[in-house]
Protein backbone atom coordinates (compact mmCIF):
# COMPACT_ATOMS: atom_id res chain seq x y z
CA UNK A 1 0.00 0.00 0.00
CA UNK A 2 3.01 2.28 1.05
CA UNK A 3 4.12 2.11 -2.62
CA UNK A 4 1.10 2.74 -4.49
CA UNK A 5 0.64 5.97 -2.18
CA UNK A 6 4.30 6.98 -3.17
CA UNK A 7 3.66 6.18 -6.99
CA UNK A 8 0.59 8.21 -6.72
CA UNK A 9 2.20 11.46 -5.18
CA UNK A 10 4.61 11.12 -7.81
CA UNK A 11 2.05 10.95 -10.75
CA UNK A 12 0.51 13.69 -9.21
CA UNK A 13 3.42 15.90 -9.16
CA UNK A 14 4.65 14.58 -12.72
CA UNK A 15 0.49 16.30 -14.24
CA UNK A 16 1.20 19.21 -11.91
CA UNK A 17 4.51 20.21 -13.40
CA UNK A 18 2.97 19.51 -16.77
CA UNK A 19 0.18 21.67 -16.30
CA UNK A 20 2.13 24.36 -15.51
CA UNK A 21 4.01 24.09 -17.66
CA UNK A 22 1.56 24.60 -20.28
CA UNK A 23 0.13 27.34 -18.86
CA UNK A 24 3.19 28.66 -18.59
CA UNK A 25 3.72 29.45 -22.37
CA UNK A 26 1.09 31.85 -23.18
CA UNK A 27 2.24 33.58 -20.25
CA UNK A 28 5.70 33.56 -22.08
CA UNK A 29 4.68 34.77 -25.03
CA UNK A 30 2.77 37.41 -24.16
CA UNK A 31 5.52 38.84 -22.42
CA UNK A 32 7.05 39.39 -25.27
CA UNK A 33 8.41 43.57 -26.00
CA UNK A 34 6.55 44.76 -28.86
CA UNK A 35 10.01 45.06 -30.93
CA UNK A 36 10.50 41.03 -31.05
CA UNK A 37 6.57 40.28 -31.28
CA UNK A 38 6.86 42.73 -34.49
CA UNK A 39 10.29 40.54 -35.77
CA UNK A 40 8.14 37.63 -34.98
CA UNK A 41 5.15 38.54 -37.32
CA UNK A 42 7.28 39.61 -39.69
CA UNK A 43 9.66 36.40 -40.07
CA UNK A 44 5.91 34.36 -40.02
CA UNK A 45 3.96 36.51 -42.48
CA UNK A 46 2.13 34.36 -44.89
CA UNK A 47 -0.05 35.73 -47.20
CA UNK A 48 -2.90 33.30 -47.64
CA UNK A 49 -2.99 33.06 -43.92
CA UNK A 50 -3.05 36.73 -43.83
CA UNK A 51 -5.95 36.81 -46.32
CA UNK A 52 -7.55 33.95 -44.35
CA UNK A 53 -7.36 36.01 -40.95
CA UNK A 54 -8.49 39.12 -42.37
CA UNK A 55 -11.84 37.96 -43.84
CA UNK A 56 -12.27 36.32 -40.36
CA UNK A 57 -11.63 39.63 -38.74
CA UNK A 58 -13.60 41.43 -40.97
CA UNK A 59 -16.67 39.39 -40.41
CA UNK A 60 -16.12 39.43 -36.61
CA UNK A 61 -15.97 43.50 -36.88
CA UNK A 62 -13.60 43.17 -33.68
CA UNK A 63 -11.94 46.06 -34.28
CA UNK A 64 -15.36 48.07 -34.56
CA UNK A 65 -17.14 46.48 -31.61
CA UNK A 66 -15.90 48.58 -28.70
CA UNK A 67 -15.22 51.96 -30.42
CA UNK A 68 -11.17 51.51 -29.66
CA UNK A 69 -10.14 53.61 -31.79
CA UNK A 70 -11.24 56.38 -30.22
CA UNK A 71 -10.32 55.79 -26.88
CA UNK A 72 -6.51 57.47 -27.11
CA UNK A 73 -5.39 59.58 -29.70
CA UNK A 74 -2.50 58.21 -32.44
CA UNK A 75 -2.39 55.32 -34.21
CA UNK A 76 -1.49 51.74 -32.58
CA UNK A 77 0.35 49.19 -33.56
CA UNK A 78 0.06 45.35 -32.18
CA UNK A 79 0.95 41.70 -32.63
CA UNK A 80 -1.36 39.12 -31.79
CA UNK A 81 -0.19 35.51 -30.44
CA UNK A 82 -2.60 32.80 -32.06
CA UNK A 83 -2.65 29.30 -30.89
CA UNK A 84 -2.78 25.91 -32.92
CA UNK A 85 -6.73 25.89 -32.39
CA UNK A 86 -6.58 29.93 -33.62
CA UNK A 87 -7.79 31.55 -30.40
CA UNK A 88 -5.43 34.69 -29.91
CA UNK A 89 -3.85 34.09 -26.39
CA UNK A 90 -1.98 37.63 -26.33
CA UNK A 91 -2.20 40.79 -27.58
CA UNK A 92 1.43 42.92 -27.39
CA UNK A 93 0.79 46.69 -28.30
CA UNK A 94 3.27 49.34 -28.59
CA UNK A 95 1.99 51.41 -26.49
CA UNK A 96 -0.17 51.08 -23.24
CA UNK A 97 -3.51 53.30 -23.41
CA UNK A 98 -6.91 53.20 -23.17
CA UNK A 99 -7.38 51.90 -26.77
CA UNK A 100 -4.48 49.67 -26.63
CA UNK A 101 -6.27 48.31 -23.21
CA UNK A 102 -9.71 47.78 -25.37
CA UNK A 103 -8.52 46.27 -28.68
CA UNK A 104 -6.86 44.22 -25.98
CA UNK A 105 -10.16 43.38 -24.56
CA UNK A 106 -11.51 42.76 -27.99
CA UNK A 107 -8.93 40.76 -29.17
CA UNK A 108 -7.91 38.65 -26.11
CA UNK A 109 -9.54 35.06 -26.90
CA UNK A 110 -11.17 35.48 -30.21
CA UNK A 111 -11.00 32.77 -33.02
CA UNK A 112 -9.87 32.99 -36.25
CA UNK A 113 -8.78 30.20 -38.51
CA UNK A 114 -6.03 27.95 -37.43
CA UNK A 115 -2.60 29.28 -38.40
CA UNK A 116 0.07 27.05 -40.79
CA UNK A 117 2.17 26.99 -37.27
CA UNK A 118 2.09 27.76 -33.79
CA UNK A 119 2.48 30.52 -32.41
CA UNK A 120 1.86 32.19 -35.24
CA UNK A 121 2.08 36.38 -34.64
CA UNK A 122 -0.22 38.50 -36.30
CA UNK A 123 0.31 42.33 -37.24
CA UNK A 124 -2.11 44.95 -36.75
CA UNK A 125 -2.22 48.77 -37.36
CA UNK A 126 -5.02 50.43 -35.42
CA UNK A 127 -4.75 54.02 -37.74
CA UNK A 128 -5.85 57.16 -36.16
CA UNK A 129 -9.41 57.69 -37.76
CA UNK A 130 -7.57 61.37 -38.95
CA UNK A 131 -4.15 59.72 -39.65
CA UNK A 132 -2.23 58.70 -42.09
CA UNK A 133 -1.88 54.77 -43.34
CA UNK A 134 0.75 52.22 -41.05
CA UNK A 135 4.47 53.51 -41.51
CA UNK A 136 5.37 50.04 -40.32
Amino acid sequence: MMASTHALKAAAKSVTAGLLTLVAVPAVAAGLDFATAKRLADAAHDDAYAQRWTDANNSQHLDEKDNCYFKSPGPLRQVLVIDTAGEVTGVIADRNNAKAACFRGSYLHAHFPPPPSAPYYQYLFMADPQAPADPR
